[in-house]
């Protein structure tokens, strides 16, 4: 999952699941004897953030704030998942740091059994453990079904909950998920089950200053008795997705201080950047096996280059980015070179990795975007993936820290498929021809086509049409994208291809692309990419399968669907799907921009950078 520089994944499990089913720990009831106070103070790990602000502490999340930022960076060290996948530099399932035992599949791929570890939920405000149970999993099940399009991870037809017949809670640690139909064990681990975050009991209500006197018992519903838009579940939905309940400003409500991750939240202030505060403190009754020694705080940077004068100075950030041209050519794609700048140098060691993921920009497919028409046509999309000369953009712009891309496959890891060759090589004669061939008349000078032959320009283009388009995308200043895009434009202007750029802000881009108009009014609209997590197995269903919740553009092609629907359902590979996809753009693919980052010489214990943007800073021991 990631949208915006957030989205996540990698392998499959290797071995049936079944087999890989641990002994169920059993702990009763309630239990205060091994409570430990909080301490007040703990050495500071100084994060950095540029460009992108967290939005969003409660984890179930819709489309627009479906990112990096608020999913990884900050829910899941508070709220664990049911399951984790990525460490360091892997990105497969961990089953160590999970907080159910493998999943076991039966009945034909139909039947789900999930057994819980015993792990436990900590209450700051009563200084009191419970125990994780089956109702808090069945919990975030019945919100699904309530109201599956406010997650952002929600697939119409497949996964959660639409692929759930019904559940079945057999005792307090074990839970039993019928499917209506067989699925992929792989995908359902990695991509459905993956997403599900056991809920507390307290936020089973429907006031968040009160909530012990409005509990309304959406956890203890059967799933079939769950209705959608409607009922107890839809309440606590509605009360816990109302923006008007402080979500962006301070954030001290009790009820959210219940946690099950190693970390705790200690402020949340949302107001004017110079005010921005985040930090996370550690959890000392997290249940899992690693227990967080420093607290987190994620210091805002407006600009990249802001946040490079941090790090120049030595004395603000224990980790950050870097752009690429602060550090020495990459010898291989995901390893890092030396500093090139001194004061940078003096302070930190370079790091770098690829991601489980690949960027691009959004296409309106949706027909109300003012020139919708231009963009349904294949040979455009064509023409300007063809146009654009990527190798050359990795070489002078990221410093060979970027990889070429035109699938939506990671390049990481070819376990799914074997890899496409590049229908739309660079090529500016042929981005010419694609365009010219199809009625369009290109000045000699370069600059916006004009439609000569309606007949060839395709539907709803009429003759004397510019073929002129808006490009709208998050700025940080002077970063290598911001540098990116404008090379792009001036690729696509030699081809005739006219594109007005619209750089914004986070928050701009975040309601026009990640689904807050509906229908969409863009007609291409970047924030960054996608990071297959929650949903390590790169399918492709929560980006282009018709519906879902992060299908922000509105694709909807029949061969894209069952390709899709096929590998989901089946052990079948991904080459298909990435075969089609690569040929029908149903994106902008763009370069697959690998991090270069920075950790201070002083920090001991941080993990390798994740593919998969999953954060674990409880494995940090001295700042």
């Amino acid at each position: 999952m990631r949208n915006g520089k957030v989205m996540r994944r990698v392998g499959t499990l290797g071995v049936a699941a079944a087999s890989l089913v641990t002994s169920l720990i059993i702990v009763a009831g309630e239990s205060n004897a091994a409570v430990v106070k909080p301490h007040t103070s703990y050495p500071t790990y100084n994060a950095a953030l540029v460009a992108s602000r967290q939005r969003e502490i409660w984890p179930y999340v819709d489309g627009s704030r479906f990112t990096v930022t608020n999913v990884s960076d900050t829910q899941q060290p508070m709220y664990r998942p049911l399951y984790w996948f990525g460490l360091g530099a892997s990105t497969t399932y961990q089953p160590a740091l999970s907080l159910a035992n493998t999943p076991v599949f039966s009945n034909g791929g139909k039947t789900v059994t999930i057994k819980l570890k015993g792990w436990n939920f900590y209450n700051e405000v009563t200084n009191k453990t419970e125990q994780i149970q089956a109702k808090n999993v069945e919990f975030w099940l019945n919100l699904a079904k309530a109201d599956p399009t406010g997650y952002g991870g929600y697939t119409p037809g497949y996964g959660i909950p639409d692929q759930i017949a019904s559940t079945k809670i057999v005792n307090t640690q074990e839970i039993q998920i019928n499917l209506k139909s067989a699925a992929n064990p792989n995908w359902f681990l990695y991509n459905a089950l993956a997403t599900v975050t056991p809920l507390p009991s307290e936020w089973d209500t429907t006031s968040l200053t009160d909530p012990t006197h409005h509990m309304v018992g959406c956890e203890n519903l059967a799933f079939t008795a769950v209705t959608a838009g409607s009922g107890p579940c839809d309440a606590v939905y509605q009360t816990f997705s109302d923006d008007t309940n402080n979500y962006a400003a301070d954030n001290t409500l009790d009820v959210f201080k219940v946690y099950s991750g190693p970390y705790m939240l200690s402020t949340y202030h949302y107001a004017a950047d110079s005010t921005y505060n985040v930090t996370l403190v550690p959890n000392p009754n997290y249940s899992g096996p690693v227990k967080a020694h420093v607290q987190v705080r994620f210091n805002y940077f407006g600009t990249t280059d802001a946040e490079v004068t941090a790090l120049e100075a030595g004395n603000v950030l224990s980790a950050g980015g870097a752009l690429p041209s602060l550090v020495s050519a990459a010898p291989t794609p995901g390893q890092a070179g030396t500093n090139l700048d001194g004061a940078i140098a003096a302070h930190y060691n370079a790091r770098s990795a690829g991601f489980w993921g690949f960027d691009y920009a959004y296409i309106n497919f949706s027909g109300h975007a003012v020139h919708n028409a231009l963009l349904k046509q294949q040979y455009i999309r064509a023409a300007m993936q063809q146009s654009v000369d990527q190798a050359s953009i990795i070489k002078k712009t990221y410093n060979n820290y970027a990889v070429p891309s035109c699938s939506p496959l990671p390049y990481l890891n070819d376990s799914f498929a074997k890899g496409v060759t590049c229908p739309y090589p660079y090529s500016v004669s042929k981005a010419k021809a694609l365009l010219t061939s199809h009625g369009w008349s290109i000045p000699s000078g370069g600059g916006a086509a004009t439609c000569t032959n309606a007949a060839k320009c395709g539907a709803g283009i009429a003759k004397g049409s510019k073929l002129n388009l808006t490009f709208e995308y998050v700025t940080s200043g002077t970063s290598p994208f911001d540098t990116t895009v404008a090379t792009e434009q001036s690729d696509w202007n030699a081809v005739g291809i006219g594109v007005t750029l619209d750089p914004t802000s986070d928050s701009t881009v975040s309601t026009d692309c990640l689904g807050g108009t509906t229908p969409p009014t863009f007609d291409i609209c970047e924030y960054g990419g996608w990071v297959y997590s929650p949903g390590a197995y790169p399918s492709g269903e929560q980006l282009f399968l018709n519906g879902a919740a992060s299908n922000v553009g509105f694709v909807n092609d029949k061969t894209m669907n069952a390709d899709i629907i096929k590998s989901i359902s089946s052990n079948t590979t991904l080459a298909a799907y990435d075969k089609y996809a690569a040929s029908y753009l149903p994106v902008f693919y763009q370069i697959s921009s690998l991090s270069v980052g920075e950790l201070a010489k002083t920090v001991v214990g941080a993990q390798p950078i994740n593919p998969i943007s999953d954060f674990n800073p409880e494995y940090i021991t001295a700042v």
